[in-house]
């Protein structure tokens, strides 16, 4: 309204070209108009049902929830050594069967509350995007901006191997050392801090895939990661969940309710 108010014909200053120039911190547009509506438009389009289960994914999975399942895992390892409850729980029942219980248990937990977020999330936006839409005719004019090119399913599971990978991390270190301190320091500094450690670095291996089945149009972007080769990446990653099973299952079987 306040455009029109001015005078300024939307529809011309939309087919007017928009050149972006970025320095330091500011951005500078030849085009307001042009740049507010563009960014309007994926806002509305990120609401949509279909989308804002990819933004979700995109903010819970490379954002928030590698840390909070991560050293979750950890203190449902740690914690039976924490309040004393070890010597109890051992007594009769197999280590290894009371391991993977637990680990079972945190995987459901993680698989549950993503479920629970992502219904929320699409019931939500059924509701608020005609809402939106209705408001802000975007339709009534043309203008390029995205497409979300890649399928709800792959990106689902590439989400559930990245939150599996932390919460066996998480939960291999916890158990192992019989403190959860060390793993969420570890996770923190790793995830927070510490930066990329080279192409083969697992955030850069979970980067690479990624961007092959997220397009990453939400507020979040994931950094830019080194090209690698994928099946190497595989590799390790299936090589490092091996490794932690080996020495925690190895560990587990030679605890006993009086070690």
């Amino acid at each position: 309204m306040a455009y029109k108010e001015n005078g300024i014909d939307i529809v011309e200053a939309l087919q007017e070209p928009n050149n972006i120039y970025v320095e330091d911190n500011s951005k500078i547009t030849s085009n307001p108009l042009k740049d507010d509506f563009i960014s309007l438009a994926i806002a509305i389009q990120n609401l949509k049902p279909r989308n804002i289960i990819s933004n979700t994914l995109e903010y819970l999975v490379f954002v928030f929830c590698t840390l909070i399942f991560g050293i979750y895992a950890a203190y449902v390892a740690t914690y039976d050594f924490k309040y004393k409850t070890y010597k109890f729980v051992s007594v009769g029942n197999n280590q290894r069967d009371i391991v993977l219980g637990k680990l079972l248990s945190v995987i459901a937990v993680m698989i549950g509350t993503m479920s629970f977020i992502l219904i929320f999330t699409f019931i939500g936006s059924l509701v608020v995007n005609p809402i939106v839409a209705a408001k802000v005719p975007v339709k009534n004019f043309t203008i390029d901006i995205f497409n979300y090119e890649h399928g709800i399913i792959p990106q689902l599971f590439l989400s559930f191997i990245v939150m599996l990978f932390y919460v066996i991390v998480g939960f291999s270190l916890g158990f192992i050392l019989k403190s959860m301190v060390i793993p969420t320091i570890g996770l923190l500094l790793y995830g927070l801090l510490i930066p990329v450690l080279g192409a083969y670095d697992f955030r850069n291996i979970f980067s690479y895939f990624s961007y092959q089945v997220f397009t990453f149009t939400a507020r979040f972007v994931m950094f830019e990661p080194i090209p690698i080769n994928g099946m190497i990446g595989i590799l390790l990653t299936l090589a490092t969940v091996v490794c932690l099973f080996v020495l925690l299952f190895t560990v587990a079987g030679k605890r006993s309710a009086y070690h």
